[in-house]
């Protein structure tokens, strides 16, 4: 028999290759009954556990870890193998303790408490003596230890073997072979090979010493005799593995965080908690009282009433330092004690919502309540909630970014020296393929099929590429997870160093979630700092408090902003697919605009010209049975949510809510067993109801074919709310919706953004060396640019500046702006970029002769005044054109006249600006743009072609310039002003123009 000892598996970021689908083939293969996982963190460990433990072999969990003695510089490393469960929480500490350091080795005083209940192989190295203190450590700590001897360093140094000899027989210690595998077949030698000069960021040539000098593939069990002439070696490492007792704390039961109180119990602080709110609000009314008594009698025999008092506190703690919080998300939002909290904002009686979809006793789940935060302050919530509960207690979930289909190609391609130019018409290549993977990419592409015969580098490369493909490169933090637990973390996952923060799991979300720990959910939504801002400079500059929790959801002006498709900056409603459905829906009231919301998606969005017809009364509504009509009345016939799907469940075959989302589960999987099952109960219960089985059939079908696609109706409305909430910004508040959005506006969203500004006759007011505060701001209607805007204006000149405005200084002329500031600040860099951003403007001298005043001022400021100060002569004006492509350059934006605009007056050219291009087939001739970037690429045949980005005063769009066109061309397309013709159309959401002449514009 084989075991497999020293796995060092692809969970190692890229210290190892090994797949467990290879390792159990070849366990598989080999008769081996035992492998050992010892990465150099626990990465992996619970996958690892579940594919072996599946396959019927034992998996033994094990870890590398450096020792850090006093002796020498240089730590020890030592193989750590978990003997059972006790064991393994060992290896939990020993892992968080080493990762936890930015050292990332164990200092030796820490060794005999870490290996309770674990066994060791102390490698004896050729280059390495033996230390005594590791050695009393182990005898003090672990449960056994062994001396371990490798091939390579016998290999290299035959008195390796006799020093382990003696050490062993003094120690009274055996002595054993091991192996170290960090590939499965000697064929991956070189994918491993670039996989370490990935990691080392070097070239494949430049690998040198960090080539690894051994081989280390698996061996079979005859393999392993042929490696020893003492064969007593490689059965002590059998025996090794095989005393050692499995790991079985994968699958834990759940375990729940405690809310910290001075008294009292949880359930009855929940309750009470929930009835004075209701009170507060006047919803204490029967409906109220019932449904809140149903949910926490729910939620305390399942014991989640410490996770909905935890998640309460720290909303109540983000809106006491004024975080914008968001209304729900998910399934969360169809509780009434989650509203009653605080913790929604939806009221779930009004929307019709079922708590069953969001909790039941038959569903046993643990809760998913996520909750969105302003992103740019999400983690301050996360502090808060760390030093309540203490920072053991407290973790950020980990994620694993892999070698995906182009970050395998690019990278392996740039460690072979390709250019990256190159490298990109490759990857392009092999993406047009439209295959998942790289093997099965090159078999689609015959000219690179061609090439791995010709030039062997990159075949070499390639067979790199479809070994690495998949495997993990690096840990990041999760996005939004974070895990609580009243007992320390590192008693059931193991930690390491955040970035910036709290701990991170070495874990990601699944394995987090499987050994028994609530995983919570902190998202930054951009769209909540977007309404924060809105909500700040409204009350700042209108001296009004907007209460956007009860703003009216049947005012006209805010539903005309939907029924027009108004909706640029209205989150989730701005794509073309989305406008062009609320224009054929035409919502009247907030329900039209939640199913329009839950409609748009693949598959369903299908039925969005029968919901807007039967709206409109054009066409009938015919039910099955006339039982769902009043389910099914506000969406016209049409099973649009999940909770319909629920509530005719119940309607016609009596089940329970907590039945029927069981069967709304189990049909969206597609199990066809499961749903057979389904079927007869749903069918047998009805007829026992009194419906016709042919009805009862029809209706069950019906529910199937909605089922695979069905929205939760409670996320669709917590998320139109955050929409309705900007819509009715943009219908009351415009200037402060266009500042705020201009703040955090991408450059490709300002010309839009610009242009409807234009459009509402709202001016746009150039950044202001006196008025301009750091972001956009509103001054009586008026937006005026910020100073974050100017490109090249470090941010700590605006905090220098804002200390100045805060002293009262009023600064009326260049030399009162340069005593202001120090030179320090007032750079030349800086100075260049307030000039001819137009923020000087207010001086009141031309932007061509204000660099020279400055430059005198800071002189006279620097080195005294030495005579009268004599204004500059008048240099050489500046064009209107140049004027205002300095300011692009500095903001981003043409804020005096776009130059597009200008030419127009006085050349005749096509125009209708972009933004009206968007009509399917329209054809577009002799129209001025201005190119802002070009693509070149290769097509599959090796033809150059280009994709090209065209802008005018009212957007952007793509053009495409084919081969064709492109070869003919007589002249490079470069960034600059262009004449075109070409044909428009609508392609993945997004318009384009196919481009059938071009030829750069020349002022005649």
């Amino acid at each position: 028999m084989t075991a497999y000892g020293q796995v060092v598996t692809d969970a190692s970021l890229l210290k190892g290759i090994v797949k467990l689908r290879d390792l159990v083939q070849k366990m598989k293969e080999e008769r081996a009954t035992h492998a050992a996982i010892t990465n150099d963190t626990l990465y992996g460990a619970v996958a690892f556990h579940d594919m072996l433990a599946k396959e019927g072999l034992v998996p033994i969990q094990g870890l590398e870890v450096a020792v850090q003695t006093e002796e020498e510089e240089r730590p020890t490393s030592l193989y750590v193998y978990a003997d059972g469960d006790e064991g393994f929480q060992s290896l939990l500490k020993l892992s968080s303790a080493a990762n936890v350091r930015s050292e990332r080795s164990l200092p030796i005083r820490w060794l005999a408490p870490y290996v309770r209940s674990c066994a060791v192989i102390y490698p004896v190295r050729a280059f390495q003596p033996i230390r005594p203190s590791i050695v009393e450590a182990l005898k003090s700590g672990s449960d056994r230890f062994v001396f371990g001897l490798h091939t390579y360093d016998v290999s290299i140094d035959p008195s390796v073997e006799e020093r382990a000899r003696e050490a062993g027989e003094q120690e009274q210690v055996d002595v054993i072979a091991y192996r170290d595998i960090r590939y499965i077949a000697p064929k991956e030698r070189a994918a491993y090979d670039v996989a370490t000069a990935i990691r080392h960021n070097c070239s494949f040539d430049e690998l040198g010493d960090q080539r690894l000098p051994y081989e280390a593939h698996s061996l079979s069990f005859d393999e392993w005799k042929e490696q020893w002439e003492d064969e007593t070696y490689v059965e002590r490492t059998h025996t090794f593995f095989e005393r050692l007792s499995p790991v079985t704390t994968f699958e834990r039961s759940p375990h729940m965080p405690t809310f910290p109180m001075d008294e009292g119990n949880a359930a009855s602080r929940l309750k009470t908690m929930c009835e004075q709110r209701l009170r507060s609000i006047g919803k204490w009314t029967p409906p109220y009282e019932q449904r809140l008594h149903k949910e926490w009698t729910t939620i305390t025999n399942m014991g989640f009433e410490h996770y909905f008092l935890i998640v309460a506190d720290f909303m109540d703690a983000a809106r006491e330092k004024g975080i914008m919080t968001g209304p729900g998300r998910g399934s969360s939002a169809s509780s009434l004690v989650a509203y009653a909290l605080g913790i929604t904002e939806v009221d779930p009686l009004e929307h019709g919502l079922l708590f069953e979809r969001f909790l039941n006793e038959q569903r046993v789940t643990l809760p998913d309540i996520d909750i969105d935060f302003e992103d740019r302050r999400r983690s301050e919530v996360i502090d808060y909630v760390v030093e309540t509960y203490g920072v053991q207690h407290v973790a950020q979930i980990g994620t694993f970014g892999t070698l995906s289909f182009r970050a395998v190609l690019r990278n392996v391609l740039r460690i072979f020296d390709y250019e990256k130019r190159e490298i990109d018409t490759m990857i392009e290549e092999l993406a047009q393929t439209k295959q998942s993977s790289v093997r099965q990419a090159l078999v689609r592409s015959p000219r690179l099929k061609d090439r791995m015969k010709e030039d062997e580098t990159f075949l070499r490369a390639m067979h790199a590429a479809t070994v690495l493909e998949g495997i993990p490169r690096n840990v990041s933090t999760h996005a939004a997870g974070v895990v609580i637990s009243d007992e320390p973390l590192v008693q059931r996952v193991p930690l390491q160093k955040g970035t910036d923060g709290p701990f991170v799991t070495q874990w990601a979300m699944g394995d987090v979630e499987q050994v028994g720990l609530l995983k919570m959910d902190f998202l930054g939504l951009r769209n909540l700092t977007i309404l924060r801002r809105m909500y700040d400079t409204i009350r700042y500059e209108e001296g009004t408090t907007l209460n956007l929790q009860t703003i009216p959801l049947d005012d006209d002006d805010t539903l005309r902003i939907f029924r027009e498709a108004d909706t640029l900056g209205i989150f989730q409603f701005e794509s073309p697919g989305m406008r062009r459905a609320l224009k054929e829906i035409a919502p009247t009231n907030f329900s039209h605009i939640v199913v329009a919301n839950a409609l748009y998606r693949p598959g369903p969005m299908a039925n969005i010209p029968t919901f807007a017809r039967r709206k409109r009364g054009e066409e009938n509504v015919r039910w099955i049975d006339p039982s769902v009509a009043s389910i099914l009345g506000e969406t016209y016939g049409i099973i649009v949510y999940q909770e319909q799907i629920m509530q005719m469940a119940q309607t016609v075959a009596r089940f329970s809510f907590a039945e029927a989302d069981l069967l709304r589960r189990s049909i969206s999987k597609k199990d066809h067993e499961t749903m057979e099952r389904e079927k007869r109960h749903f069918v047998e219960a009805a007829i026992d109801n009194g419906y016709e089985r042919a009805v009862a059939e029809q209706l069950f079908h019906w529910i199937g074919e909605f089922a695979a696609y069905g929205f939760p109706k409670s996320h669709a409305v917590a998320y139109s709310l955050i929409s309705y909430q900007l819509a009715y910004c943009k219908a009351h508040y415009p200037a402060h919706f266009y500042a705020a959005q201009l703040t955090y506006a991408s450059s490709e969203q300002f010309p839009s953004f610009l242009r409807e500004m234009k459009e509402r006759s709202i001016p746009l007011l150039r950044p202001s060396i006196r008025e301009s505060r750091y972001a956009f701001t509103v001054e009586k209607g008026n937006v005026r640019v910020g100073l974050k805007q100017i490109k090249g204006l470090p941010r700590d000149f605006y905090r220098a500046w804002s200390n100045v405005r805060k002293q009262g200084v009023t600064v009326r002329s260049v030399a009162e702006l340069t005593e202001a500031l120090s030179d320090t600040k007032l750079t030349d860099h800086a100075l260049e970029a307030l000039v001819y951003s137009g923020a000087l403007d207010d001086f009141n001298i031309p932007r061509e002769q204000l660099l020279d005043v400055v430059d005198v001022e800071l002189t006279h400021e620097r080195f005294g005044r030495f005579g009268q100060l004599k204004r500059p002569a008048v240099t050489n004006e500046m064009s209107a054109v140049e004027k205002v492509e300095r300011e692009r350059e500095l903001l981003g934006f043409y804020i005096s006249e776009h130059p597009i605009e200008m030419l127009r007056k006085s050349e005749s050219f096509y125009n209708v600006p972009i933004a009206q291009w968007q009509t399917p087939n329209r054809r577009v001739k002799e129209a001025l743009v201005h190119i802002t970037n070009v693509k070149e690429i290769r097509t599959k045949r090796g033809e150059k072609m280009a994709f090209v980005t065209f802008q005018d005063e009212s957007g952007e769009i793509e053009g495409t310039v084919f081969p064709t066109l492109y070869r003919h061309l007589s002249f490079t397309i470069e960034k600059g002003f262009a004449v075109i013709e070409g044909k428009v159309n609508e392609r993945r959401g997004r318009w384009q123009i196919v481009v059938d002449a071009l030829r750069p514009y020349q002022k005649e």
